[in-house]
């Protein structure tokens, strides 16, 4: 699928974000001009109750747009651009190694129908193409529905994401490996530490979160945020 994606970006013209003819860009998919207005993390961490999570891109102006865009709006080769993003933020930091699994954060069923696809796994697959390692898409499942989280307190979040994730009981010999759960965006953390939770008691001992931003005014949840 990457490949294809790439492939895509080759021939097309016109910047995902501002819709203009992409002369130049740094970034596949995204003009210089639009890319000056991204708002970077300078924080390298951010240290959640259970793990280290890692976020490039802040959740503001333009960049949330295009979280937007991906999620509501079906626009799939977004995820291509904030995936490489990600991709070269991990590489920065030496956060991987070969041994390296990226595990997408799963959604519940009648969501992902809904939706069409799981943000999560298309971010997973772009990193994971660009930096030779491999995805394990199916090393959780999401055991029951959730409501959306948008509007929920802190507390809120936690209480109802409480057994929401498990796992797959056909994977072992998880402490010889690092994992890496992916999602879109970090917020109270709650949906990223209860993953955590699952994985450690499956045996896993080295974890990361990554997301593609990071929402840091946690007073303020609107339909975007989802952790």
């Amino acid at each position: 699928m990457t490949s294809f994606w790439r492939n895509i970006f080759f021939s097309k013209i016109f910047c995902l974000n501002c819709n203009e003819e992409l002369r130049s860009g740094n970034i596949p998919g995204i003009c210089n001009s639009c890319l000056h207005f991204f708002d970077f993390n300078g924080l390298n961490s951010l240290d959640n109750s259970l793990l280290e999570v890692y976020s490039p891109l802040i959740y503001e102006g333009m960049v949330k747009d295009l979280i937007y865009k991906l999620k509501y709006d079906g626009e799939e080769l977004i995820a291509y651009t904030l995936g490489i993003i990600m991709a070269d933020y991990i590489k920065y930091l030496k956060l991987y190694d070969k041994n390296t699994i990226l595990v997408p954060i799963p959604l519940a069923k009648k969501r992902e129908a809904k939706r069409g696809f799981n943000q999560a796994r298309l971010l997973a697959e772009v990193i994971a193409s660009e930096l030779k390692i491999s995805v394990r898409d199916n090393l959780l499942y999401r055991k029951q529905e959730t409501p959306p989280l948008y509007n929920l307190s802190p507390g809120q979040r936690k209480l109802v994401l409480e057994g929401a994730f498990s796992f797959n009981k056909g994977f072992n010999n998880l402490n010889k490996e690092n994992f890496i759960l992916v999602d879109d965006i970090f917020t109270t953390g709650s949906t990223l530490n209860e993953a955590t939770g699952v994985l450690y008691n499956a045996g896993a001992i080295r974890i990361i979160g990554l997301t593609a931003v990071i929402a840091l005014k946690k007073e303020k949840f609107d339909k975007g945020h989802n952790l």
